[in-house]
């Protein structure tokens, strides 16, 4: 298992990854702020857009999940039914700062999406 990590300027906050689990914690304190629900399959990134109040984590089995990064509520998710070779899963997720495409990469595919 991989564990990740990605910051949050606004909420000054850290989004936790590890297997299925995602949590959202205060690096001062040391607390839990937000534990989300178990994912349906290992994450495989997890990007923080703060411009944009949201949260996007990537799992395995090629969905990727949009959080509003303060109300920590799902705003929607999607998934890539395409088969990619070698591996038929989502490798990882690649934001622009300051914009709102974002590229997900499955075995040796790269596919283009929207943030809106």
């Amino acid at each position: 298992y991989s564990l990740l990590f990605s910051w949050s300027k606004i909420n000054r906050s850290i989004i936790s990854c590890i297997d299925r689990y995602v949590e959202a914690w205060d690096p001062y304190t040391l607390t839990t702020i937000h534990s989300f629900d178990l994912m349906p399959a290992a994450v495989v990134d997890v990007k923080v857009v703060d411009h944009l109040n949201l949260i996007t984590i990537a799992c395995k089995h090629q969905t990727i999940y949009l959080y509003n990064s303060i109300t920590y509520e799902l705003h929607y998710h999607f998934t890539d039914s395409s088969n990619s070779s070698p591996l038929n899963g989502l490798n990882r997720l690649l934001l622009s700062p300051r914009s709102k495409p974002g590229i997900y990469i499955a075995g040796y595919a790269v596919s283009y999406w929207a943030l809106e």
